[in-house]
């Protein structure tokens, strides 16, 4: 009998092991976070070049970009890539494999769309950092590709 009770905690062990295993492995990172505007001047620094997008373009962007969308500023200009790091505006850019982008959950950054009551998006390019800002709010801890793209 005990060798049965035995067997049968194994088995339900290993099964809530598995499961566990499962739905931990089914959690993807969240990269983005949503601050104030005034933390994230504390924290970073001031905006040395930016450039303004309207809010109904990038959330046309990020309903076409998948679970990622990346950011840069080249030559004074906004350059935004899927998460297949294929140009989605400008629409025909080409990018280099070793090209630096900041990628953000595109989930986080329709939050900060759906928190802002203003028309426009302005991408801040800081000292080491590349922040999104509307309204008050600035999404930023985004994760660098390469080296880290998804």
């Amino acid at each position: 009998m005990s060798k049965r009770i035995f067997f049968i905690v194994l088995i339900i062990f290993t099964g809530l092991i598995v499961f566990s295993t499962t739905m931990l492995a089914q959690e993807e990172k969240v990269h983005g976070k949503i601050i104030t505007k005034a933390e994230a001047d504390e924290m970073f620094g001031p905006v040395v070049k930016s450039v303004q997008v309207t809010k109904s373009m990038l959330a046309g962007l990020t309903a076409n970009s998948g679970k990622h969308i990346m950011f840069n500023i080249v030559d004074g200009q906004l350059a935004i890539l899927n998460e297949k790091r294929e140009s989605v505006f400008p629409l025909y850019l080409n990018v280099a494999d070793e090209q630096v982008f900041h990628l953000f959950s595109t989930s986080v950054v329709n939050e900060l769309l759906n928190l802002t009551k203003e028309e426009t998006v302005t991408v801040e390019q800081r000292k080491d950092v590349l922040t999104i800002t509307s309204d008050g709010s600035t999404l930023e801890f985004s994760t660098l590709c390469p080296p880290y793209c998804l």
